[in-house]
């Protein structure tokens, strides 16, 4: 399943909770973001049901201790679908049991969601590499687009969003583009348009310098591409900056271009023909989510 919206603005939103520092930086980063229209919100707590451990082994905590663990997960979600309200950002609060990354993903393929929005716990690449968490699962397993926040200065700062989106052939590619310029950011938003050319160097040394005239069609289209990108930001009044790179590993140099413009959001097409592809060959969207300090937009949609 993919995305049901034909539109690359999202209309229907799940924004998952733990009621944590990162779920509210989740949520205040979406309640910041100037979309044309409001979407619909679903705010979402997964409560994994708990087991007590002994020597016997595990045993199911009794009703009663369920019943109380409900009444207090129903109670913050309560209350923080009011604090969401206060920002202007109004949801339907969803109270789910169950382990939060499959409970999440099946509750966006029930609502055909078109984004779902979770906040990024571990913060070092190390981290989300070898525990791995929630927000990684559920971006890389989504049915639709995720948005992964991780903390960099912006919204909390008051200032425009510094934007990156990286380009290349793909329909995913121009879903991304097409998803962050429907947004109607404020004025002073910069946006860095990225792309790589992908060498083989690796495999074949001096490989660019074997085929200097394909190379230079190569180079020549990924800077039209880059033109192509940029147009739509522009014509809104943006900043734009093109940034084409040549590197081996594509991942890697987006997430380097990202820093060095010190994005506060990046956002990548997935193009994945299917989750069993993914998990044997990788992405460059995965890679990007696992690697960027910013945070990280997977833009998924109809099949083109």
């Amino acid at each position: 399943m993919t995305a049901s919206s034909a539109s690359p603005a999202p209309s229907r939103v799940l924004l998952a909770t733990d009621h944590s520092a990162e779920s509210q930086r989740a949520a205040e980063l979406l309640a910041r973001l100037p979309f044309p229209a409001p979407p619909t919100v679903t705010l979402l707590h997964a409560l994994a049901v708990p087991s007590l451990h002994s020597g016997l082994g595990a045993t199911a905590v009794s009703d009663g201790v369920l019943a109380r663990l409900d009444a207090e997960a129903e109670e913050a979600l309560t209350a923080e679908a009011a604090r969401l309200a206060k920002r202007g950002l109004r949801t339907t609060p969803v109270f789910r049991r169950g382990r939060p990354a499959p409970t999440i993903l099946a509750e966006a393929e029930s609502m055909e969601a078109d984004l779902v929005v979770a906040g990024a716990v571990g913060q070092s690449a190390l981290e989300r590499l070898l525990l791995g968490s929630v927000s990684d699962r559920v971006a890389s397993q989504a049915p639709c687009s995720s948005l992964v926040v991780r903390p960099t200065g912006w919204p909390e700062e008051d200032r425009p969003p510094r934007l990156a989106v990286a380009v290349d052939e793909t329909p995913a590619s121009r879903r991304a583009v097409e998803t962050l310029a429907a947004i109607d950011w404020p004025e002073g938003t910069t946006v860095a348009v990225l792309s790589v050319l992908q060498t083989l160097d690796n495999f074949v040394p001096d490989f660019t310098d074997t085929i200097p005239d394909l190379w230079d069609d190569l180079r020549a289209t990924a800077e039209r591409r880059l033109e192509e990108a940029a147009a739509p930001f522009e014509a809104k009044g943006l900043t734009v900056t093109r940034d084409l790179q040549t590197a081996a590993h594509v991942g890697e140099s987006i997430c380097r271009q990202a820093r060095a413009h010190e994005a506060d959001l990046i956002a990548v097409g997935d193009h994945g023909d299917s989750r069993a592809m993914r998990f044997l060959l990788g992405s460059v969207s995965q890679y990007v989510l696992r690697h960027s300090g910013s945070s990280v937009w997977i833009c998924r949609g109809p099949a083109d």
